[in-house]
């Protein structure tokens, strides 16, 4: 029997059996007809092998989608985020593996306003850096954040209905086309085969973050949150390895024998060196971001100086120490630990962990309570609660990122943001080993003005001088300063209240009385109501050069007889900006004068010829 077996497991051998012992018209057809399946079947699986050995290795395809949104120019420690963007992306590019095939598309960077500003710039495809980067730096970001439609885009360009598709979003903004991130999550992940979109919320806040959470969660996907150049390299390479693990084919269960028992476990042995963590209260996770280390010896030089043994920037760093005593200090943000330790000699390696007692802060400004988080323009200062003898605070920390995070040791503090010549303050206690997230309402609004020479003119481009002025006068009978500028057009950072402005244009000026609206953008034309007068000098009929003396007066005297001096020139052929009305003007060279009353009209130039030969 066992034979018989062995035979029936080679199609020549079994047809031989099944022949030989029986007269051809006695032959079970049926028979023949299952042993030629079988061995048909078994023929197939194994030709088939190869080919899905094949789909396993075959490669994955991604689309990165990356904003070119105006809000891109944005900054983030003093960087723009595009710049910020291009170096992360150049930065992945370097060890990109191979068996990916990476596309490239952008929106945001050709229109201003245009939802349908959206282009695939690199077709998905092996990787050329080279290329990508070339184009992901000619990006200039102007636009709206279309992303719904930029993600829907990509995914086509993937075929997503017919084989598996990723798809990575990095975006600094919401949706500003009117469509639902949610849904589209929804439907890509009904209609597609096997596709996966991944979302990098870049410098977003709590709200804007949940508004696309939603895209990653509904297609299988990953949301993850980045705020400086290294979380959105993180976040980039943790997405691409969600790409490669996806891809890879499931392992054949592999049949093991019972194991052996465990050896006794020995104590993990601790490598040779001086080893340190730290922790921000006792009993806490080892921190894990950037820390100063300096390792002093304990013995001091004549100078009482200690000379420096070892310097690191790393979370975790170790120290190889001659014997003797050392001195460790660790600084976190502005919260620092020390210690005094001892290196014996033969010492084998030792861990040493010094508690910080430290907590962290994170904080952000808004204008008015509801608004968006500001996103430039700020200034943020640590002070210390308590006053000196002198009624002053010690100033710890100055940051002009939008949201700065402060890492402090246990205890009061007071901060203060400003934003342009709006300011807040609040008294903040740090308990060690926790996290605090404060909001600063600055209550404060936006000022933008102009100055025209006369009613319906172009707004002045140059020479203005702008003084904003406190609405209320002191006892004296004057005004607080609060902020002067020399631009054409600038914008004025203010508290809600009433202020008093004062525009100059060389010697035309006006004022106006503003009121500041918490939240909202005041926009004002300053009337000067000026002209133009250009002098020029001559004598038989030929322009004077060289030094001549112009004097600007009112044309009306006071009550002693005398006109008040308005302004003077030592130029050849000045120029002169005066509000409308009347003057007296003088002209001097080598003793001769020669004056006249001229009228200014607003929004006109004067041009005057002063003729030297009826020179006194």
């Amino acid at each position: 029997m066992v034979e018989i077996q062995r035979c029936l497991a080679t199609f020549p051998c079994a047809l031989h059996l099944l022949c030989h012992n029986n007269p051809w018209w006695e032959i079970d057809m049926h028979a023949i007809r299952k042993l030629t399946f079988g061995l048909s079947l078994a023929l197939s699986s194994a030709l088939l092998a190869p080919a899905q050995l094949a789909a396993a290795e075959e490669t994955s395809k991604v689309m990165l989608v990356l904003d070119a949104s105006g809000s891109m120019w944005g900054r983030i420690d003093g960087t723009t985020k595009i710049e910020v963007a291009r170096d992360v992306i150049r930065e992945l590019l370097i060890d990109w593996d191979p068996s990916i095939h990476l596309g490239l598309s952008a929106y945001g960077h050709r229109r201003k306003g245009e939802c349908s500003d959206i282009e695939t710039l690199v077709p998905v495809g092996p990787v050329n850096p080279q290329q990508i980067m070339s184009i992901v730096n000619s990006l200039t970001p102007v636009g709206k954040t279309p992303l719904s439609e930029a993600v829907l885009q990509a995914a086509r360009e993937l075929r997503y209905t017919e084989e598996r598709a990723t798809v990575i979003l990095v975006s600094d903004g919401i949706e500003t086309c009117e469509a639902d991130p949610c849904a589209l999550g929804l439907a890509l992940e009904r209609d597609g085969v096997d596709f996966t979109a991944h979302v990098i919320g870049f410098d977003l806040n709590r709200e804007e973050a949940d508004s696309l959470r939603c895209l990653a969660e509904n297609t299988g996907g990953q949301f993850l949150s980045a705020d400086d150049p290294t979380g959105l390299l993180k976040a980039l390479q943790f997405t691409v390895t969600q790409v490669v693990t996806a891809a890879a084919p499931k392992p054949e269960p592999i049949v093991v024998a019972p194991p052996e028992p465990a050896p006794k476990k020995q104590p993990p042995q601790i490598p040779p060196g001086q080893h340190f963590q730290a922790v921000m209260v006792a009993g806490g996770e080892a921190i894990t971001g950037q820390i100063h280390w300096e390792i002093l010896p304990g013995a001091r030089d004549f100078e009482g100086k200690r000379k420096r043994a070892g310097l690191n920037y790393k979370a975790q760093t170790t120290f190889k120490l001659p014997p003797g005593d050392y001195y460790a200090i660790a600084k976190w943000g502005n919260a620092t630990a020390d210690l005094e330790f001892n290196v014996a000699p033969g010492e084998a390696g030792t861990k040493h962990t010094l508690i910080m007692n430290a907590g962290i802060l994170n904080v952000q400004a808004i204008p008015i309570e509801g608004a968006d988080a500001l996103t430039s323009g700020l200034g943020w200062n640590i002070y210390t609660a308590k006053k000196n003898i002198e009624g002053k605070r010690k100033r710890i920390e100055t940051d002009y990122s939008a949201r700065p995070q402060f890492m402090l040791s246990d205890g009061d503090y007071l901060i203060e943001v400003r934003w342009g010549n709006a300011s807040i303050s609040k008294d903040i206690k740090i308990v060690a080993g926790e996290l605090f997230d404060e909001v600063f309402d600055l209550n404060a609004g936006i000022l933008k003005v102009q100055g025209v020479p006369v009613e319906g003119a172009d707004p002045l481009t140059s020479g203005l001088g702008w003084n904003v002025y406190s609405s209320k006068k002191d006892i004296s009978g004057k005004r607080k300063r609060i902020d002067t500028d020399y631009s054409a057009n600038p914008a004025f950072n203010l508290t809600k209240g009433k202020y008093h402005i004062i525009a100059t244009w060389d010697n035309a000026s006006v004022a106006q009385d503003i009121e500041i609206v918490a939240g909202e953008l005041n926009e004002q034309t300053f009337n000067l109501n000026a002209g133009v007068l250009h002098l020029k000098a001559s004598s038989g009929g030929t322009a004077i050069g060289g030094r001549i003396s112009w004097n600007i007066f009112a044309a009306k005297k006071n009550i002693e007889g005398k006109r008040k001096r308005i302004d003077t020139d030592y130029s050849a052929t000045p120029k002169f900006f005066l509000t409308e009305g009347k003057y007296f003007v003088v002209a001097t060279q080598d003793k001769r004068s020669v004056s006249s009353e001229i009228t200014i009209t607003a929004g006109e130039l004067n041009e005057q010829n002063f003729n030297f030969d009826t020179a006194e």
